[in-house]
């Protein structure tokens, strides 16, 4: 009986397959709202662990995948051309402590690259911290410190902090403000 039950579900299971047709499916991927849909915005964004399961060069280099598969260098990397690519997509970026690091290798084409993409509001840097805050159980004035140096940084590269906080706010930045 057990024999029989399993060829028939193989069998629905490959009619299924036959009978379906494949349709390419155009997505609108604009940023525009749709009434009378429901409107899901997906944002890409990062939460790049500084020095969680790995070293800060080991994330950051990929290297000991062992432990995580995680090569930041080549999220950031990847960045720039993607969103040049379709001027509809967006992305968020996190901890300044990777993007500092590519900044300084990064040549004078693409950081003007880059602040173009920031002034268009393309790329964004939220928080601006060195990390993002929830990656242990810090001190609030850990939190102070390193978000203080990352929004130094943003200031004297782009003349301003623009873009920085406000837009997603770390559930443990919440928390901080109502039990510190």
């Amino acid at each position: 009986m057990a024999v029989h039950g399993a060829w028939i579900l193989i069998l629905v299971t490959l009619m299924s397959i036959w009978c379906v047709e494949p349709k390419y499916i155009i997505y609108n991927t604009t940023s525009k709202i749709v009434p009378g849909k429901l409107n899901v915005h997906l944002v890409a964004h990062t939460h790049d662990d500084v020095g969680w399961l790995k070293t800060v060069d080991q994330y950051y280099v990929g290297s000991n995948n062992s432990i995580q598969g995680a090569c930041v260098q080549n999220v950031l990397d990847s960045i720039v051309p993607a969103l040049l690519a379709d001027k509809n997509r967006k992305f968020i970026y996190v901890e300044q402590a990777f993007f500092q690091r590519w900044w300084r290798d990064q040549s004078e084409t693409v950081q003007e690259t880059v602040k173009r993409l920031l002034n268009s509001g393309q790329l964004e840097l939220i928080n601006g911290g060195m990390c993002m805050h929830d990656e242990a159980a810090p001190h609030y004035i850990d939190m102070i410190d390193q978000t203080t140096l990352g929004h130094r940084f943003v200031k004297r590269e782009f003349k301003s902090p623009q873009g920085l906080v406000g837009k997603l706010i770390p559930l443990d930045i919440l928390q901080c403000k109502l039990t510190c």
